[in-house]
């Protein structure tokens, strides 16, 4: 049995989900796992199936507390795991007005020693509550495409246990044909 990705973001925010939903959705795009829904977790009550592929963490960096709650669940995560858990982070900014400067992230960034970063995390700017903004739709498509660029590094890091199998088809030699006149006698 497949077990999607898990995405947490803490905690709820509508341009904070929209952008996991999306992630979620770039995940699923060429596996054949079933999309699950973005987890909203507060580090107290963390239940992240030990059975989840990695994790994909989320939080929207113009809340402070959103921040700390994110650091605390990479810290949590960091202690529970035996191995390094292969993890994907990305921050979302949430523009008020029409303008709004992408802040620079720190590329490559490294997380607790417990957790292994697949990618680089990612910055995603949204406007705040305009759902037909052409730019939400803009970074809403390159949040889809980073979540399907962090599953196929996860997959390769897999090896051979997601390689398609071998197609089992029956190959018979071909039968000849024989015509058929009308009189059979």
């Amino acid at each position: 049995m497949s077990f999607p990705p898990v995405a947490l973001i803490p905690p709820r925010s509508p341009a904070l989900e929209a952008v996991a939903l999306a992630v979620i959705a770039g995940t699923s795009q060429d596996s054949v796992v079933v999309p699950r829904p973005p987890i909203v977790a507060e580090p107290a009550g963390l239940s992240v199936s030990p059975d989840a592929p990695y994790l994909i963490l989320g939080w929207n960096d113009e809340i402070e507390r959103s921040r700390r709650l994110a650091g605390e669940i990479l810290e949590k995560l960091a202690r529970r795991s035996s191995e390094a858990r292969p993890v994907a982070v990305f921050r979302v900014h949430v523009r008020s007005g029409s303008s709004g400067q992408m802040p620079l992230s720190e590329e490559g960034a490294r997380g607790p020693s417990g957790l292994r970063m697949l990618v680089p995390s990612a910055d995603f700017m949204v406007s705040a509550g305009a759902t037909n903004d052409p730019g939400n739709s803009i970074e809403l498509a390159r949040a889809h495409r980073w979540g399907a660029h962090t599953f196929t590094v996860w997959r390769a890091t897999q090896g051979e246990r997601f390689a398609p199998a071998p197609r089992t088809e029956s190959v018979s030699a071909p039968s000849r044909w024989m015509g058929w006149c009308g009189a059979m006698e």
